[in-house]
């Protein structure tokens, strides 16, 4: 018979885990506003082109935020009819302060799919970068 390598059951928890977290994040219709962020400017629940944009969503599980990045964007449409929409300016080492103590951290980003875990400290943690968007869930 066939078994899985432990890496390979590891990775499929993991991306399971990250599932359940993304359909929350769309189901979820309780629109929260409690992060803060001590290194960026953000706008939580609001598109904002000078501000990383933070969408964030809770229940009793999972505290998940969408990061989308449209500092430095000339515009805040989300169709380009013009075609002449720049890249937003990356971003590093975005500090995120929960207002619980978060069990576990993770992120994922559309260039690197796969959750990474992030350490918490005193309720916070660090996204290292954020490109165009990166998705934060929290475990409570």
């Amino acid at each position: 018979g066939m078994s899985l390598s432990d890496s390979l059951k590891e990775w499929l928890t993991q991306y399971y885990d990250f599932l359940v977290a993304y359909r929350r994040m769309f189901t979820s219709r309780n629109f929260t506003n409690s992060i803060t962020s001590s290194s960026h400017d953000i706008a939580v629940n609001s598109i904002d082109t000078s501000k990383l944009s933070v969408i964030e969503k809770s229940d009793d599980f999972i505290q998940s935020l969408s990061l989308i990045n449209t500092k430095g964007l000339n515009g805040d449409e989300w169709q380009d009819n013009k075609l002449d929409r720049n890249k937003p300016d990356i971003l590093s080492n975005v500090n995120l302060k929960f207002d619980f103590t978060p069990k576990a951290v993770y992120y994922a980003t559309i260039e690197n799919p796969i959750p990474q875990s992030l350490e918490v400290n005193s309720n916070s943690v660090v996204v290292p970068s954020v490109d165009r968007y990166a998705m934060v869930y929290a475990y409570k």
